[in-house]
């Protein structure tokens, strides 16, 4: 009685947007840092306490409050150069984010254009949590669940185990090769290890859309153990930090486990339950309902990841965002012809248009040619080729125990060789727990190498991902006719139909024709 109720038109569409205004209210509140019971109360009027800048080159000097005017007209000029440099590299057929993290270099290292690095730190920082959020999105949207629960283990061994094998490789490296105390080489290695979700999960994406490799769900492979090996080098920085630079004893160890474990068993609940609520509101048979959807399901995820982050408990956001995507698109794949394909359209519009240049511009922006000299570069180059010659080889490794082909296992390998969106966010922080002279001296080396492998495997990595993708994956072959079954109905986008035209003589003249009847 109860869900013939919730599926009521009316009801429903009136509950979907009493819950669409509770969550945008929660998400401005949270940003805003304003109380939820006087919201209006001019007391508090700064953002996110936690949106302090970090992110930013900490080799500068701090700089003055920038103007909200001020940091909006730089950011628009931003926005603008790079669309323009991303154009270019498009039609020089190359990743347009190439062009975009040039363009960031270019605001940053040229004196002309230094009145447009005027930018708030907080405005940057909610610019980069937006554009992390819509990868989450993009990424549980995109999995395909029948995969998913076939190869879990698969997907959980490769954001795990190899991302550890390379960590291990890079701290030996910096311990031993460069002299990096073993806290901060630790610390270090789990901020250079972490793939960048920003260049995998559109490239995978792309692959899935033109059908290749998804017989064997490689792509719903890489976006799962991507956003894995995300959460957990985010995790391990986390407790990395507490342990060796929080001044952490023994029984605020075992009090940083517990909390560890109740936020991240807290977070799949709560991932699983607002899933769930999706799955119900907004129903399929009302009007516009993959737009709601697409409205829905980012004023949740803003509301759960900036609440989240309000209240210091950064870890439950992304888990959870990423468990409600995936539950609420297993229902809303099989309850209409259309699946999430209009989704997905336009979150890809979002990211290509809106998120995507003013991520990577703003990560050009930490690019300080000043700062780095030859032997830096050199140095931070072997550190970079160590760390990801293990990862490969760790990955394909562990891909012999697939059933993949070994071209399908060399495209596999390099797909986790991208850096960008984990190592702009915490490499300041390295700086920041450095706390001797010579520690504070290594410290600058390490955050200049996590600067430089931004440069180096991004744009790299998406152009092999692209280019490779084409001809190591296999493109599946559709069959004409599937069943037509309202929760199986598959696109027919792959099929070229030729147009037939009939002729028919327009002659409407009545003929009788008599024959004799045989007896």
């Amino acid at each position: 009685m109860l869900a013939k109720s919730l599926l009521h038109r009316e009801l429903n569409v009136a509950i979907t947007s009493i819950l669409i205004l509770l969550t945008l209210y929660i998400s401005l509140c949270s940003i805003l840092q304003k109380s939820l019971y006087n919201p209006l109360d001019e007391g508090i009027s700064s953002l996110l306490p936690i949106f302090n800048g970090s992110h930013l080159n900490p080799l500068e000097e701090t700089k003055p409050q920038v103007s909200s005017t001020a940091t909006v007209m730089a950011l628009f000029f931003l926005w603008a150069i790079a669309m323009v440099f991303g154009q270019v590299m498009t039609w020089l057929r190359l990743p347009p984010l190439l062009g975009m993290l040039l363009a960031g270099m270019l605001v940053k290292n040229v004196e002309f254009f230094s009145p447009i690095q005027n930018i708030d730190a907080d405005w940057d920082s909610i610019l980069r949590s937006l554009a992390f959020l819509l990868i989450l999105i993009r990424c549980g949207l995109n999995l395909d669940p029948d995969v998913l629960k076939k190869s879990l283990a698969i997907f959980s061994s490769l954001g795990f185990i190899s991302t550890t094998i390379e960590a291990i490789a890079v701290v030996l490296a910096s311990y031993y090769l460069f002299g990096i105390s073993l806290p901060l080489a630790i610390l270090f290695s789990f901020v250079l290890t972490s793939t960048s979700p920003a260049v995998t999960v559109p490239s995978m994406i792309r692959l899935q859309a033109h059908g290749r490799g998804t017989e064997k769900g490689i792509p719903t492979m890489i976006l799962a153990a991507a956003s894995i090996d995300n959460i957990y080098c985010i995790t391990a920085f986390s407790i990395t930090a507490a342990v060796f630079f929080g001044g952490t004893g023994n029984d605020d160890l075992t009090l940083l486990i517990i909390r560890i474990v109740v936020e991240v068993t807290f977070a799949v609940v709560s991932g699983i339950i607002f899933g769930l609520l999706l799955c119900v509101f907004p129903r399929v048979r009302v009007r516009h309902a993959h737009f709601i959807r697409s409205v829905i399901i980012s004023s949740f995820s803003t509301a759960i990841f900036f609440a989240a982050k309000s209240t210091g408990h950064t870890m439950i956001g992304p888990i959870s965002v990423f468990i409600m995507v995936v539950v609420a698109s297993i229902k809303w794949e099989r309850d209409n012809p259309k699946k999430t394909k209009k989704e997905e359209k336009c979150f890809k519009i979002i990211w290509d248009d809106v998120l995507q240049p003013f991520l990577f511009a703003l990560i050009g922006l930490v690019f300080d040619f000043s700062q780095i000299n030859w032997d830096v570069f050199w140095s931070a180059m072997a550190i970079i080729f160590i760390g990801a010659a293990i990862r490969v080889i760790a990955v394909f490794a562990m891909s012999i125990f697939m059933a993949l082909s070994f071209k399908e296992r060399i495209f596999i390998s390099i797909c986790f060789f991208p850096k960008a969106t984990v190592q702009a966010a915490l490499a300041p922080f390295i700086i920041q727990y450095a706390t001797g002279n010579d520690d504070r001296d290594k410290s600058k080396f390490l955050f200049n190498t996590c600067v430089l492998s931004i440069l180096a495997t991004a744009p790299v990595g998406q152009l092999l991902i692209d280019l490779l993708g084409k001809y190591l994956l296999e493109k599946e072959v559709r069959l004409a006719e599937r069943e037509t079954d309202s929760s199986k109905v598959e696109s027919f986008e792959e099929f070229e139909v030729k147009p037939q035209v009939i002729q028919v003589e327009k002659d409407n003249t009545l003929r009788v024709k008599v024959v004799p009847i045989d007896n």
